[in-house]
């Protein structure tokens, strides 16, 4: 992440958010750019031209963000680490994780059965006792060259995909989110937000407070936002882990009213009319100077 605003500022921010949007409520999760439906989709979410879609996606795959054979030769946005961090909702609704597209399957040859893999589910047949190797076809038009930017490749996707640290998030429950019968959509919201956020602790209490934040009118994209400028800032002010903000303070005490682009409730003014039709000064006028 703070590679991506050191090159693009607070439109890299939204760029990269909107993209795991997309890819949260795509089909399969993952983004066929071949198909120019959802390439003009992809620059109407994120507002930026073709020519800045594909530099801002090379350079997400130069880090590793999106896998980059996949971009570089099909064209198609999809994300390893994206799909871990919401395996856990597929195991605990006892779904099969998406796999990744034109990944190929050396196929069993016992009991006269196949398996294909489809980059959505694992599909079986009966036509062909031998080992096969097969792909998913997508029926679009051929892929465009992308041009190779040069300069990152030694760099590395931590910053876009922080660690897990102490209490390891990817082992904590989702089942705040799934088990609740919340979709899949949500809790793929709630990780963006995780995600981009720089201290990795008490993920239950941080969803109560992601949640109760968006039942007050916060949008979960800006959320997500505020947490990505609030990283940027802690590591610019070289500021130890146990001094950063706990998630759930953070939300629960709207410390990231300052770091939204707009604020949502008063649109930037400081002031909003309440339900009695009175105006009063809005949380980001009122909030702290203090992280």
């Amino acid at each position: 992440m703070f590679i991506i605003e050191q090159h693009y500022g607070n439109d890299g921010y939204a760029f990269w958010f909107k993209l795991l949007e997309l890819l949260g409520k795509s089909e399969g999760h993952y983004i066929n750019c071949n198909n120019i439906d959802e390439w003009e989709f992809l620059q109407a979410t994120t507002r930026f031209l073709e020519v800045k879609c594909r530099e801002i996606l090379n350079k997400l795959a130069l880090l590793g963000a999106i896998d980059k054979e996949l971009w570089e030769n099909r064209q198609i946005i999809w994300s390893d680490n994206f799909i871990k961090n919401i395996a856990d909702a597929y195991k605990n609704r006892k779904r099969p994780v998406p796999t990744k597209p034109f990944q190929q399957v050396e196929t069993p040859t016992d009991n006269n059965t196949d398996v294909v893999s489809t980059g959505k589910t694992l599909v079986s047949t009966e036509s062909n006792p031998q080992k096969k190797r097969e792909e998913k076809k997508i029926n679009n038009n051929k892929p465009n060259a992308c041009a190779r930017e040069d300069g990152l490749d030694g760099q590395s996707v931590d910053n876009l995909y922080p660690s897990n640290g102490e209490g390891n998030a990817a082992e904590e429950t989702a089942a705040t989110l799934v088990d609740g019968g919340q979709s899949l959509e949500l809790f793929a919201e709630f990780e963006r937000f995780w995600q981009a956020y720089p201290r990795k602790n008490g993920k239950p209490r941080a969803v109560e407070a992601w949640k109760t934040a968006l039942a007050e009118g916060y949008r979960a994209i800006d959320l997500a936002l505020a947490a990505g400028k609030y990283s940027v800032k802690v590591r610019a002010d070289g500021i130890a882990e146990q001094y950063i903000k706990m998630p759930h303070t953070f939300l629960a005490e709207r410390l990231f009213v300052k770091y939204l682009p707009s604020c949502p409730k008063c649109g930037g003014s400081g002031f909003f009319g309440n339900k009695d039709g009175e105006v009063e000064p809005c949380e980001c006028k009122k909030a702290g100077k203090t992280a």
